[in-house]
């Protein structure tokens, strides 16, 4: 039950204006409110603590205000100003009393005289005083000053609005981002969440939630400000229902859209991040709240206008691209809060904190995650660095990048390094690949080896043979030897594939096949066609004998050229050739070289070594294309498994000739 009028307001004086202030400035009437005190508590025991703890906001504001006595000019020194509202201004003030820095709010001088929003002023500071909680300034004094201006003390809070630190953000500004991370941001949105919750609880609507209301302290504090149009519930003494009454539609009347301050008109609020329900001047609630931090929510997820994106104004950032960035839980979270239907809301301030706080919790395990791939990376990185590129320290880098995608599989950077790692071959080999490699390449040489056996008797099945039979034959002894000298490099290759280990230190197939050309020089001489047999039978052995015989194979098909000429030279042996008349005659030492037989002989010999030596190397060659497509198809696959990101950063396209 309320006390008597009398009593009330007796209380009301003790509970304010009980200093030492006061009562050096009214010893009179501070004389006559104890003496009245004591005799209530003469009557009711119970009652100082009562009185003392009241907080009784029942007393006409006009009529308080100006009953308030003030000693403002003795106890506050103006320094600076640090704002101004629709109300009033902010002023940096050091309280002399407790030795330390205020924020003074003051009514404004050009509308002081009036009445409403006077009072309008007092029941802002009755209500920011009465919500006690961490994310709300506290007020500490009410009085006027010597000029007849109410005023209202209140903590003095250093920091940036959330609103200058998205302009920062969005700007791109050195070192914002670095100070305000999105989980920083998020972690102070959702402690915004409470104190409007608690204010809820309280029965107290905020109702100009905006960016620019919102103050992060330089050491983590977060602080709601101006409550200067908030609503209170009905039945509390403050509730001033400063709505306009609907008319025939049922819709009460607009006097501030398009307006981007706080306005102090018919619709109190900043029409930016009203509902429609607030913008038709409809009866407001907790969910009034819920849709402006909804919006405020969006701003923080994109750095861009929230207002802009309904209104359809041009941006700088556009909204498909914004978006797309937000996390999927943040974006349902932001859209449900905003939902234009109030039911369809999140039914309080409290549900919108645990949606974020949920997403907060994943998103710490998530940052942690985060923080070990890149921790992977680095490693991997700086082991792909090291010079002389080892197979430890390639399987090392490998095993990091491998980590880092079972931590995050999409992760941009790590499969590029993984496909990169891949696609670029060791310096040096890993035994197991040379192992395989050399099974690869002695099944390649097995297989030339059998076309081999065959090849080396093909000569002297197809042309000696033959051209003893069409020529007239000079020495039996020169032919007995051509053909022994080709039966033996075709018996090499025989024992080469049957024994394949006697080839690991000496080429002894091109020993042999070096030998029988050698000895063909005595068919047409050493300048004719012994040169086209030796390129193609040095050609052919150097592309598929092993990588150590290459010198030796080089080696041997030299001398299978100066052998011999140097023994023609020194009179070893018949003369294969003469100079006539300035005319090269060549001579065979084993066929008669008729007219009409030697010209196709010859053009037959040189055909059918140009078809064995393209043949014998084309197929190398086809093996050898087809090991790359294998290589590519299986890269191309390899790109396949990751983001299109990151499959472009590993992929050049084919470059114009």
């Amino acid at each position: 039950m309320r006390p008597p009028g009398p009593l009330r307001a007796e209380k009301s004086f003790v509970h304010r204006f009980h200093d030492e202030d006061f009562l050096a400035a009214s010893p009179t009437r501070s004389r006559n409110i104890t003496e009245n005190l004591k005799t209530t508590l003469d009557q009711d025991v119970g009652a100082p603590r009562a009185v003392l703890r009241e907080v009784d906001l029942a007393l006409d504001p006009v009529e308080e205000a100006q009953a308030l006595e003030s000693a403002a000019d003795e106890r506050y020194e103006t320094r600076a100003a640090l704002g101004e509202g629709g109300m009033g201004e902010v002023l940096l003030c050091h309280d002399r009393r407790m030795g330390r820095d205020v924020a003074m709010k003051v009514v404004h001088r050009s509308r002081a005289d009036g009445a409403d929003l006077r009072a309008r002023f007092l029941r802002e500071a009755r209500v920011q005083g009465r919500l006690e909680h961490p994310a709300i300034v506290p007020v500490y004094d009410l009085a006027q000053d010597a000029s007849g201006r109410t005023f209202f003390t209140m903590k003095r809070v250093r920091g940036e609005t959330l609103e200058v630190v998205i302009a920062r953000l969005a700007a791109g500004q050195q070192g914002a981002q670095a100070q305000y991370t999105q989980h920083k941001l998020l972690a102070a949105y959702a402690r915004v969440c409470l104190a409007i919750d608690f204010a809820h609880a309280r029965g107290v609507v905020h109702r100009d939630l905006k960016p620019a209301n919102v103050m992060l302290g330089d050491f983590g504090e977060v602080y709601v400000l101006d409550w200067g149009v908030a609503k209170v519930g009905p039945g509390d003494e403050t509730d001033d229902d400063d709505e306009p009454a609907p008319d025939e539609s049922g819709e009460r009347p607009i006097a501030c859209s398009g307006d981007a301050r706080t306005a102090a008109g018919v619709v109190l609020g900043t029409p930016a991040y009203m509902p429609p329900e607030q913008l038709r001047g409809q009866r407001v609630d907790a969910r009034t709240d819920v849709y402006a931090l909804g919006a405020i929510l969006y701003e923080m997820l994109t750095l861009s206008s929230f207002h802009d994106r309904r209104t359809g104004t041009p941006m700088g950032l556009d909204d498909a691209e914004a978006e797309a960035n937000i996390p999927p839980e943040l974006d349902a979270i932001w859209r449900k809060a905003t939902e234009a239907s109030p039911a369809a809301r999140y039914a309080s301030a409290r549900e919108l904190h645990d949606a974020v706080e949920g997403y907060l919790s994943g998103d710490r395990d998530l940052s942690a995650r985060r923080a070990l791939v890149q921790t992977h990376l680095e490693a991997a990185r700086a082991l792909r660095a090291v010079r002389p590129k080892t197979l430890a320290t390639r399987s090392r880098a490998l095993a990091e990048v491998g980590r880092a995608i079972a931590l995050d599989p999409n992760d941009v950077e790590a499969l590029r390094i993984l496909v990169e790692l891949l696609s670029e071959p060791p310096e040096v080999a890993p035994r197991e690949v040379v192992e395989q490699l050399e099974h690869a390449d002695a099944q390649s040489r097995a297989v030339g080896l059998k076309k081999a056996i065959l090849l080396y008797a093909l000569p002297a099945l197809m042309f000696l043979l033959p051209g003893a039979y069409v020529m007239h034959v000079k020495s039996a002894g020169y032919v007995a030897l051509c053909l022994a000298a080709f039966f033996l490099a075709s018996a090499a290759a025989a024992l080469s594939y049957r024994f394949p280990k006697i080839t690991r230190h000496v080429p002894w197939v091109t020993v042999a096949s070096s030998i029988a050309i050698a000895c063909a020089s005595v068919l047409c001489g050493v300048y004719v066609f012994l040169p086209t047999l030796v390129v193609g039978n040095t050609i052919c052995h150097a592309v598929t004998g092993r990588r150590q015989h290459r010198p030796m194979i080089i080696g041997l098909g030299v001398l299978a050229m100066l052998v011999p000429v140097t023994l023609e030279l020194m009179g070893v042996g018949p003369n294969s050739h003469a100079f006539v008349d300035g005319a090269l005659v060549l001579r065979s030492s084993i066929f008669d070289l008729r007219e009409e037989s030697t010209p196709i002989f010859l053009l037959l010999a040189n055909i059918g070594m140009l078809v064995f030596s393209v043949r014998y190397v084309g197929h190398y060659r086809n093996a050898l294309a087809h090991a790359e497509l294998r290589h590519l198809s299986q890269l191309w696959q390899l790109r396949q498994l990751v983001p299109e990101r990151a499959r472009a950063a590993t992929s050049e396209p084919p470059r114009a000739a």
